[in-house]
């Protein structure tokens, strides 16, 4: 992820459809501390087809401010927790991206 930029990213559910999310949470760590977490209303959702299933997409796009709170030196952990309509709490292993930074970080307009 480069900082002051707007990353899209996508998670992919083979087994689960969004609709039955009644919480989706995307959090967004360095070095322990949470800087920044998305919820269901910022995620837009879609499917794709394979040859053999559906699979379910959730998209978070951020802005650049966003990605302007993170250090290019140290790593950012995401991680995605749902909660089903059946009451089911679920959560993603911790994904690791690495940070780059910028030359000039000002929010182009």
């Amino acid at each position: 992820m480069i900082r002051g930029t707007t990353p899209t990213h996508t998670f992919t559910f083979d087994t689960l459809d969004p609709a039955t999310f009644k919480v989706l949470n995307i959090y967004y760590a360095q070095q322990g501390v949470e800087l920044l977490s998305k919820a269901k209303e910022d995620c837009t959702f879609s499917t794709k087809e394979t040859e053999d299933k559906t699979l379910y997409l959730a998209s978070v796009t951020l802005t650049q401010e966003e990605t302007k709170i993170f250090k290019a030196k140290y790593d950012v952990e995401v991680q995605l927790r749902v909660l089903t309509t059946d009451g089911r709490a679920l959560a993603t292993p911790k994904y690791k991206l690495s940070v780059w930074d910028v030359i000039n970080d000002e929010v182009l307009e």
